[in-house]
């Protein structure tokens, strides 16, 4: 009963099966349900006294731009959600990239204080690699 309460009884996870389900298959659902619209003012109008073919044009007008506003919205958060997922791991490997070259900084540095009087070739690769990561970052 507990489980239940908080949410994570039988039943949740079916509801999140059937929302997950609903919201992969958002467009074609959209897209059945204005064809229903448009075929039921079809029907409706030829019921009374309207022209069939003019409720049906409008009616599919309507539905055709609320599918635009509908879809534009859509893609327009997927291209936010997108752009925030792609600055955060830029970030990281930003992270990654100056911790490994940190590491081996403090590695060179290491070696060099135990022989103080030379200056190696990786020293000054060291050197080389170290000012062009910032001017990369930049």
């Amino acid at each position: 009963m507990f489980n239940s309460i908080q949410g994570r009884g039988a039943g949740s996870a079916t509801w999140k099966s059937a929302r997950r389900w609903f919201l992969d298959n958002i467009e074609l659902i959209l897209t059945a349900v204005g064809i229903g619209v448009i075929l039921l003012s079809g029907w409706v109008a030829s019921r009374s006294a309207l022209s069939v073919a003019m409720a049906t044009a409008v009616s599919a007008t309507v539905v055709g731009v609320i599918h635009g506003i509908l879809f534009w919205l859509l893609r327009r958060r997927q291209r936010r959600v997108r752009q925030e997922a792609i600055g955060q791991i830029r970030e990281m490997l930003e992270d990654l990239g100056k911790n490994r070259l940190q590491t081996i900084k403090m590695s060179l540095y290491m070696v060099q204080a135990r022989q103080p009087d030379q200056k190696s070739a990786p020293a000054k690769a060291l050197t080389a690699l170290t000012k062009f990561w910032e001017r990369s970052a930049t």
